[in-house]
């Protein structure tokens, strides 16, 4: 039987591990060698990352001293891409419960493309308003934010985002582990995104190129948060199942 939230967060306090490791579906630290290309998806599946343009990693800025380096995208079509089709697959969500967070420092107000499938499936991104949104295509019909930051988030500011789906029709923002925001109902599936990669920094197609650091992105198939905010964790994200 699978282990209900509090037992497995039990665990976490116990053993210092992951308590959500077999629901981790990507886990990008972007921790490596400064100028390098050398971070890796440390998830269970080790999903293969191409690094595109000109994004590296960088020892300019990380997020609360935690990191060696973090994801430095220039606003110029920069990217981390997932190519293989057998390996993006792992990122279909369906109609499962998730969470989706990441760790960011944008430079610039503009539409800024964090991650996902553009147009097709599910993304996370920075909207024109500097909020960070969460938007899908959730029951097929037409793409939609469902979710995002009550207020503008402040340009160069390391912020903690998270977004959690409840599994049957409610989202949920957080800033920086608090409660921020809830949506819905929402209910349905989200359909595939399969004609298209699955990227970081940009779209491909579009005018969305993401102009800061990123320090980590982390997609997880169950809700880590449940609703109620969380204490957050500012080290390092685990990679230790």
């Amino acid at each position: 039987m699978p282990l209900v939230r509090a037992q497995r967060i039990g665990i976490l306090e116990q053993t210092g591990n992951e308590a959500f490791w077999d629901d981790v579906v990507l886990l990008c630290n972007f921790d490596g060698t400064n100028g390098g290309t050398d971070a890796v998806d440390e998830g269970p599946f080790g999903l293969a990352l191409t690094y595109g343009d000109n994004a590296q990693l960088s020892n300019v800025q990380t997020f609360n001293g935690s990191y060696t380096t973090s994801l430095l995208l220039d606003g110029t079509n920069d990217k981390v891409s997932i190519l293989t089709p057998s390996d993006y697959a792992n990122l279909q969500l369906g109609s499962v419960p998730f969470t989706a967070e990441v760790r960011l420092r944008f430079d610039n107000t503009g539409v800024d493309w964090i991650c996902g499938f553009f147009n097709e499936s599910w993304d996370f991104k920075i909207q024109s308003s500097a909020k960070p949104t969460w938007t899908d295509k959730r029951g097929g019909v037409s793409y939609q934010a469902r979710v995002a930051t009550l207020l503008a988030q402040p340009i160069n500011t390391w912020l903690e985002i998270a977004v959690t789906f409840d599994g049957t029709d409610t989202y949920t923002a957080y800033l920086n582990g608090v409660v921020n925001n809830t949506q819905g109902p929402d209910a349905g599936s989200i359909p595939n995104g399969s004609a298209t990669a699955f990227t970081i920094g940009t779209t491909d197609t579009d005018a969305q190129d993401y102009n800061g650091y990123i320090q980590a992105i982390r997609i997880t198939k169950a809700d880590r948060y449940g609703g109620v905010g969380y204490t957050q964790n500012l080290g390092k994200w685990s990679n230790v199942g």
